[in-house]
């Protein structure tokens, strides 16, 4: 049984470790390894469990949540579908009617899509809420650190999560 380090309202569900991307500055891939994401199935055990035990607002965390469930071997989601989270959102929510939150931590803006805010605009469980790490808005500092994002997408990332 898990142990519940937070107070008793709030937990961290953790769905995957590790990381994919290659960013200059940044040692996680050394020191944490590669991306394994936990299955699906094992997020929504997890979930329940933690409702069932009074949790009463769940906090996905990763290294990145965008690149969540990219090295499982999945079916591959449409393209421009926002990948693997969506669907495990979905997934999540569906398992259960019960009422909680469901916030998302440390999401990369290159990895935000239609889809993914299309979701959290769709139930009320979802905080409107993400963490994004935007450590720089200028594109030749991006390039430098190794970040597939440019100032124009970090806007229109930013606009697009505003107005939903």
């Amino acid at each position: 049984p898990r142990t519940i380090a937070t107070p008793r309202h709030y937990a961290y569900l953790k769905v995957s470790e590790g990381c994919r991307k290659s960013c200059s500055f940044c040692v996680i891939p050394r020191i944490k390894g590669p991306l394994r994401s936990k299955s699906p199935e094992q997020c929504v055990r997890e979930l329940k469990a933690l409702l069932a035990s009074g949790v009463k607002e769940v906090i996905l965390i990763a290294q990145d949540l965008g690149d969540y469930g990219k090295d499982l071997g999945l079916p591959p989601p449409p393209t421009g579908s926002g990948g693997h989270l969506p669907s495990l959102l979905r997934a999540m929510l569906d398992s259960t009617k019960e009422r909680f939150w469901l916030r998302l931590l440390y999401h990369y803006p290159d990895d935000v899509t239609n889809e993914l805010l299309d979701v959290m605009a769709s139930d009320d469980r979802v905080c409107r809420y993400l963490d994004l790490p935007i450590q720089h808005a200028s594109d030749a500092v991006l390039r430098r650190m190794g970040r597939k994002a440019r100032r124009a997408g970090l806007e229109a990332c930013l606009d697009e999560a505003r107005f939903r």
